[in-house]
């Protein structure tokens, strides 16, 4: 496959193919599936699970740091020191997340079930995660100092792609194992909200909008009651005002 296609339509179609399934999920969560939890929910209590899904977190972190403010990252890796905690943080969460997600899955085929509960999204999902996670620990190993060398070829594109005017020119030149991170996330974006892990993260995020949301709408919906209660006072009044000055007249 061309550069282009592979990070130039890839990339919106696995964002069309998110919102479509975010939406299916949405739609059926007016009554949830039970049965949905995957790895969460047989070992959720864990050590093991909790320090993964931790390191993945501050994996996310960085990574949306990177993006968000490049110019500030590139700063504070100018002095060593920091850039040494900066790498050595993606480092050791890259660590922990692949070994920690490959010691849930050795727990899960010790299993007597193996992995025969689980649906084709959720096989698909882990093997990309392993894959992503595994690539990019190889690529903080090999290729050092990525927190500042991605600030000026990888976030540009993922820029480029926010713009909708994706540039693919400085993305073909990268390493294999940089392009391999770069297209698993795509299709792992894609494919996602289809696993039952993934849908557990959307499902507790729809539950905590619903949970912000709630006082703003019962805010609202005071407040809508008394302005409503006090355009009617007035409408009456002059309501009766009117009537009173008819009387008068005649």
């Amino acid at each position: 496959m061309s550069d282009q296609l592979l990070f130039a339509v890839v990339p919106y179609m696995a964002t069309a193919l998110f919102v479509l399934a975010c939406t299916a999920r949405c739609m059926r969560w007016r009554r949830p599936d039970r049965s949905a939890g995957g790895l969460s929910r047989r070992d959720g209590r864990s050590l093991v699970v909790a320090a993964t899904y931790s390191a993945f977190a501050v994996i996310v972190g960085l990574h949306l740091l990177a993006f968000a403010v490049p110019g500030d990252v590139l700063l504070w890796n100018q002095d060593m020191r920091r850039l040494l905690l900066l790498e050595g943080a993606g480092m050791g969460a890259g660590s922990v997340a692949l070994a920690g997600f490959l010691a849930m899955q050795v727990r899960q085929l010790r299993n007597p079930d193996g992995w025969s509960a689980d649906s084709p999204a959720d096989i698909v999902a882990g093997t990309l995660v392993v894959v992503i996670t595994m690539a990019g620990t190889a690529v903080a190993f090999t290729y050092r100092w990525a927190s500042s060398w991605s600030a000026v070829t990888v976030v540009p594109y993922v820029h480029s792609l926010l713009q909708l005017h994706p540039s693919t020119t400085v993305v073909a030149r990268l390493p294999f194992l940089v392009r391999l991170h770069l297209f698993g996330a795509f299709a792992l974006l894609a494919i996602a909200p289809l696993s039952c892990t993934g849908g557990s993260v959307l499902l507790s995020v729809d539950r905590l909008l619903q949970w912000t949301l709630a006082p703003l709408s019962s805010v609202v919906r005071r407040a809508w009651d008394v302005i409503e209660a006090r355009s009617a006072a007035r409408v009456r009044a002059a309501y009766a005002s009117l009537l009173r000055n008819d009387h008068e007249e005649n």
